[in-house]
């Protein structure tokens, strides 16, 4: 089974109105620039197939 792991991607920060409804309060976004990058992570688990290397999309670093 492939990796199911996940980085803080697209990750909000959510509150209870008091009635079970959630209000999201910040929204991360995704920033690009003009020498943008992203760092692929190793995420391999006990169960990759073939026992081959997994890897992820890191965080992206919007450059300058």
């Amino acid at each position: 089974m492939p990796t199911q792991a996940k980085l803080g991607y697209q990750t909000f920060l959510q509150r209870d109105d008091g009635t079970g409804t959630f209000n999201t309060i910040i929204e991360i976004f995704r920033l690009a620039g003009p020498s943008s990058k992203v760092d692929m992570k190793d995420a391999t688990n006990m169960s990759s197939p073939s026992q081959t290397k997994e890897i992820i999309p890191g965080m992206e670093d919007p450059g300058q």
